[in-house]
């Protein structure tokens, strides 16, 4: 494992526009319609949620990603634009490419998503991004994107970079033969507790399996939405609470979380306060709706990154 040290992280994944309908009083069924009270069009995808709540608390930041094509990229540019992210190793979509877009269903306390993916999941950038002399972190929003990218965690240690992975609910990748053979290289994980149950097969406590997951990843963090999170090395667990908020939309939600604990790990801060503030920032991005369309409401928590 790399000794993680503070500096630039680089966020790599697909990158969505969001078609998010709220309002809603239950989830669609077959043969039945329900009605949205609003949509709203944001940004998604975990590699730009997690980048823009890093930049909003103060942590130097770039996107690797390629923008949906169309109409699509040009609806969410000026949110990613404005998002304070470095998007020099960004790309769009090939001219004619199919769009690449979320439709999001957000109840008070769930939500479930429609995904259209198109084309490669990085640009050809990724190398040149990596080179950034100013980089120490590279988080990796997908399981399917590391899929896509087996080497991406070889390439990232060859230049000292510590290394951190979400896993992001894809069912043909996490059920695959090989899914775990592409933690190795791996620094940290943060899948939520469905992902991880499938991706190794658990059926009853977490804390009985915890010697199983961590012989693939040394540091691995379960995120349990209203149930808070749970910290799991080979050694020892760590539980946090939930922090209270009135909950609106949970998108996004595990990404925001991602981008505090990593701005605390990055800065050498004690386990228990990375939890602390991945929950803090979790519960700020439930507030409103989209992925991370409130990250400005998030700027007053920077003291708390070097605190």
């Amino acid at each position: 494992m790399i000794v993680p040290k503070s500096g630039k992280i680089l966020c790599v994944g697909r990158l969505y526009c969001d078609l998010v309908f709220s309002g809603i009083p239950k989830m669609p069924v077959r043969g039945e319609e329900v009605y949205a009270d609003s949509l709203c069009i944001h940004a998604g995808g975990g590699a730009y949620i997690t980048a823009a709540y890093l930049a909003a608390i103060g942590q130097k930041t770039s996107l690797c990603a390629i923008y949906p094509s169309g109409p699509f990229g040009k609806a969410i540019e000026s949110e990613i634009q404005n998002a304070g992210i470095d998007l020099s190793f960004c790309q769009s979509a090939l001219p004619g490419a199919d769009p690449q877009v979320t439709v999001a269903i957000a109840l008070r306390n769930d939500r479930a998503f429609l995904t259209k993916r198109s084309g490669p999941s990085l640009p050809d950038t990724i190398t040149q991004a990596l080179d950034d002399p100013a980089l120490t972190h590279l988080h990796i929003a997908e399981l399917a994107t590391l899929a896509e990218h087996p080497d991406l965690p070889a390439m990232a240690r060859n230049r000292g970079l510590s290394v951190s992975l979400d896993c992001s609910w894809d069912e043909d990748v996490i059920c695959a033969s090989d899914a775990r053979d592409l933690l190795r290289g791996i620094d940290l994980f943060l899948p939520n507790e469905k992902e991880l149950r499938a991706l190794f097969n658990i059926d009853g406590a977490l804390e009985n399996h915890r010697i199983e997951f961590t012989k693939h990843v040394p540091l691995v963090i379960v995120k349990k939405g209203k149930n808070g999170a749970s910290l799991y090395t080979p050694t020892s667990t760590h539980n946090a609470s939930a922090i209270d908020s009135d909950v609106v939309d949970t998108t996004g939600a595990g990404d925001a979380f991602n981008a505090g604990f990593l701005a605390r790990w990055l800065n050498g801060e004690p386990l228990e306060n990375c939890l602390a503030m991945g929950n803090t920032i979790g519960a700020e991005a439930t507030k409103r709706i989209g992925g991370a369309s409130g990250v400005a409401s998030v700027s007053s928590q920077r003291h708390l990154v070097n605190h």
